[in-house]
């Protein structure tokens, strides 16, 4: 046992394969299910979901079930990428083509010969030359080409493209070139250079703005990586999928993600595993195929044993929270482990180590220093007076004219309701500490 105070309540996934091992609990019957079909040797040809409510653990179980997977056989390379707060279908994408290109073995000496190995050097220049148009959809790549060549049907530049993706400049009417143009979207502009020779070098720049050319190369690069490793297959696990958008969750941005991922699955060329919850889940059968379903607990004795669970890997036993307390948190968030152990960190980041254990009587003051925190802040203020009003009328969720913009509340103190405009429920133990305060 060691102390390590910032992995102690985080609620997001360990990093280190140990920790992920240790700290796995109560979900033996998801796990043996999803073995068997990680296992199986089929290759789905749809993302597979590993689907549940907020905080109810999916990302922690969907990462210990893709490393168990391995360990027992699987022949899998993953590839883990976090959707949450990217906005667009695009930068995920890009984080998963940045990924695999990281992830390619180094050149197989089995391949002996001076021409494969001048093979493998122009194929992989040519995806790392590709990188900066995928990684930036305002990035442009630097082109040079002649007058006379401009004036040919099209102008290749040493890598293609699909969609179609030519370069096509077209015949002038007559004076200067015309401005080039490409097929399939891409954009190209030619520096304002007035000389008339047939070999005067002209500087352009070329863009891939579309997520299909994207997908394309992740095609590409898996197709490769398939030369050189063919025993295993990647796998992408595309973490919080719904959550791409923060301002509209499981919205434009997260269906298109979901089509293009089910472009790479449907070409069996790679895995790929999504955590999405219910509302993102449901309706979708023929889009997601189910891996596993991560449910809340009905007890509070599994969330006090996930407490005990990280006092002995990361505090070396040492108590944080008195039974009582323990208690009062584990009652207060309706069997979701990432929701307690985000309001474990939080009270205790602000509990002074003299103070420890902490008591209930403890918890509750520091939960009216928090109110009282954000209601002197301009920016949250109407929206603690609404919260207020809502509590002291005796509801437990509170609407708006619009949805809210990120703020620290969010997932703290409201959480948005699925299928309801602006609406959004309170956290049962600020409710809790509000009425306290209204109490004659």
């Amino acid at each position: 046992m060691s102390k390590n105070p910032a992995l102690l309540f985080h609620p997001n996934p360990p990093d280190d394969e140990g920790d992920l091992r240790r700290l796995f609990y109560n979900r033996e019957v998801e796990l043996e299910n999803g073995l068997e079909i990680l296992l199986s040797g089929a290759i789905p040809t749809l993302p597979l979901a590993v689907h549940g409510p907020t905080r109810s653990g999916k990302s922690h179980f969907a990462r210990y079930l893709v490393m168990e997977a391995i360990a027992q056989g699987a022949k899998f390379e993953a590839l883990i990428v976090q959707a949450s707060d990217k906005s667009t279908a695009r930068r995920v994408l890009a984080k998963m083509y940045t990924g695999l290109l990281k992830s390619l073995p180094s050149f197989p000496e089995a391949f002996k010969t001076q021409e494969a190995r001048d093979s493998w050097d122009r194929d992989i220049k040519e995806f790392h030359d590709v990188r900066p148009l995928i990684d930036d959809p305002s990035g442009k790549l630097e082109i040079e080409y002649s007058l006379a060549e401009s004036r040919q049907q099209s102008i290749k530049f040493g890598f293609s493209f699909a969609p179609s993706v030519t370069l096509k400049a077209p015949v002038p009417s007559g004076g200067l070139v015309g401005e080039p143009k490409f097929e399939g979207k891409l954009e190209a502009s030619r520096s304002k250079d007035e000389s008339q020779s047939e070999t005067q070098k002209v500087k352009g720049t070329l863009a891939l703005p579309t997520d299909d050319h994207v997908v394309s190369w992740i095609q590409r690069l898996l197709e490769f990586r398939r030369r050189v490793d063919a025993d295993r297959r990647v796998l992408f696990l595309v973490d919080d999928l719904d959550l791409l958008d923060p301002q509209r969750e499981n919205g434009d941005a997260c269906r298109v993600l979901l089509d293009k991922l089910g472009e790479l699955a449907a070409q069996g060329r790679c895995v790929v595993v999504v955590t999405v919850r219910p509302h993102s889940y449901n309706g979708r059968h023929n889009e997601l195929k189910p891996l596993a379903e991560i449910g809340t607990w009905e007890s509070s004795e599994a969330l006090l044993a996930v407490y005990q669970k990280r006092i002995e890997c990361f505090n070396d036993g040492e108590v944080v929270y008195d039974a009582e307390a323990l208690k009062w948190l584990a009652n207060k968030v309706e069997g979701r482990v990432g929701m307690f152990l985000q309001h474990c960190l939080e009270i205790r980041q602000k509990v002074s180590r003299a103070e420890l254990p902490i008591t209930l009587a403890r918890v509750r003051s520091r939960l009216n220093e928090q109110l009282l925190e954000w209601r002197r802040d301009p920016e949250l203020m109407f929206i603690i007076q609404q919260v207020d009003t809502e509590v002291r009328a005796g509801r437990q969720q509170v609407a708006f004219d619009d949805e809210l913009p990120p703020n620290p509340l969010l997932l703290r103190l409201l959480a948005p309701i699925v299928g309801k405009k602006a609406t959004y429920s309170i956290a049962p133990l600020y409710v809790d500490a509000i009425r306290s305060q209204q109490a004659p």
